[in-house]
C-alpha cells in the first residue's frame, strides 16, 4: 500500500480499501428526516456478496495516514539504534465501474513523507511514491473470479505487481459480506467478525485477533442517511513483500465507518490506534516499531 526508515524498511502501513461513496443530494432538514426515512427498530441491509455499483458510476477516494512519533528500535548488525519515526501518506485515486463487471482503477496521486531521529541524530527519509502512481488498473471478474492487470498491457514491475495483485483481493474475498454480514442488521445490534475470512487488513495477512462491529445509530451524511458503525479491532497478522522478509504486525483501536444505507457502500472511515511490528525485513537487520496511527478515508461519487 509502498520507507518507514533507511531504504532497507518497507512502508508497512498502508490500509487503502476499495471503497465507493454516493453522490451529494438535499440533505434532511433534520436528524429527525433521516430517522423517518429509517426507523430506530427497521432491519437493514448492510452488504450483499457481488454486489457493484451500477455501470457508469464513478468515484474519488482521498487517503491520509498519519504516525506519529512512534519508537523503532534497530538492531543492524549487532549495533543497537533507538528513535523515533514519524510518517504521512497522502492519496488519492479515481473508481470508474464498467459494464461486464470491471472496475477501472487509477492511482492518481501517493506521496510518502517522514521524518526519523535516531540514536538523536536526524536521518534523511527521501519522499517516495506508490509504485502504481499515474497507472490506471482493470480489474475484471472471470468465472466468479477477479483479476488485476495494467491496463494498457504493458508488463508491471515487481513492485507494481504486488500492488496490483492486491488491488483484486478484497472483491475476491468480499470483505464488506465478511465484516458487515448479509443478514437485516438494527440499531444496537452488536457482532463479530472472523478476521480470518476478511483476508486482510492493511499490509497484515493471515489474520488472527478479535473484531468487534456495533451499529451505532443512523445519521445523515452527504445527504444520504448512513449506518453509523463502530468496530473495535485487536488484529494480529503478518506481512512479507516479494524480496522482503515477513514482519509480525499488530493493529489495535477503534474504526468509525459511515455506511450509505442506499448503495451499501462506505462513505467514511477513520480509524485510530496503534501498530507495533517486528522482523528482519534483510539480511542482518531486525527492528521493532511501535506507535500511533490514524487514518482517514473519504469518498465522492458521481452516479451515470
Amino acid at each position: 500500500m509502498k520507507t518507514i526508515a533507511c531504504k532497507t524498511l518497507p512502508l508497512f502501513i498502508t490500509l487503502p480499501l476499495l471503497v465507493t461513496s454516493c453522490e451529494k443530494k438535499s440533505a434532511p432538514s433534520s436528524a429527525e428526516n433521516v430517522a423517518a426515512v429509517v426507523p430506530a427498530d427497521a432491519p437493514v441491509i448492510l452488504a450483499k456478496r457481488g454486489y457493484l455499483p451500477p455501470a457508469g458510476t464513478k468515484t474519488g477516494m482521498e487517503l491520509s495516514i498519519a504516525m506519529e512519533d512512534a519508537n523503532v528500535q534497530i538492531d543492524a548488525g549487532g549495533q543497537q539504534m533507538q528513535g523515533k519515526v514519524n510518517q504521512s501518506t497522502k492519496g488519492s485515486e479515481t473508481l470508474e465501474f464498467l459494464p461486464g463487471e470491471k472496475i477501472r482503477r487509477t492511482v492518481v496521486s501517493k506521496k510518502i513523507s517522514g521524518k526519523m531521529t535516531i540514536n538523536g541524530m536526524d536521518q534523511p527519509i527521501p519522499d517516495s511514491s506508490d509504485p502504481l502512481e499515474g497507472s490506471t488498473v482493470l480489474l475484471s471478474k472471470t468465472d466468479g473470479k477477479w483479476t488485476a492487470a495494467l491496463e494498457d498491457g504493458s508488463s508491471p514491475t515487481e513492485a507494481q505487481l504486488t500492488a496490483i495483485e492486491k488491488m483484486a483481493k478484497p472483491l475476491n474475498n468480499e470483505s464488506d459480506a465478511e465484516t458487515y454480514g448479509e443478514a437485516p442488521r438494527k440499531i444496537g445490534d452488536k457482532w463479530e467478525v472472523d478476521p480470518t475470512k476478511i483476508g486482510s487488513f492493511g499490509e497484515a495477512e493471515n489474520l488472527t485477533g478479535t473484531y468487534s462491529v456495533e451499529f451505532v445509530r443512523v445519521e445523515d451524511y452527504q445527504g444520504t442517511p448512513c449506518a453509523v458503525l463502530k468496530a473495535k479491532i485487536d488484529l494480529k497478522g503478518t506481512t512479507a513483500s516479494k524480496g522482503r522478509g515477513s514482519m509480525k504486525m499488530r493493529i489495535r483501536g477503534d474504526v468509525m465507518t459511515h455506511r450509505s444505507l442506499k448503495d451499501m457502500t462506505d462513505l467514511q472511515v477513520v480509524t485510530s490506534g496503534s501498530v507495533d511490528l517486528d522482523g528482519a525485513p534483510a539480511p542482518g537487520f531486525s527492528m521493532h516499531m511501535e506507535g500511533p496511527i490514524r487514518l482517514t478515508q473519504k469518498v465522492t461519487v458521481t452516479r451515470p
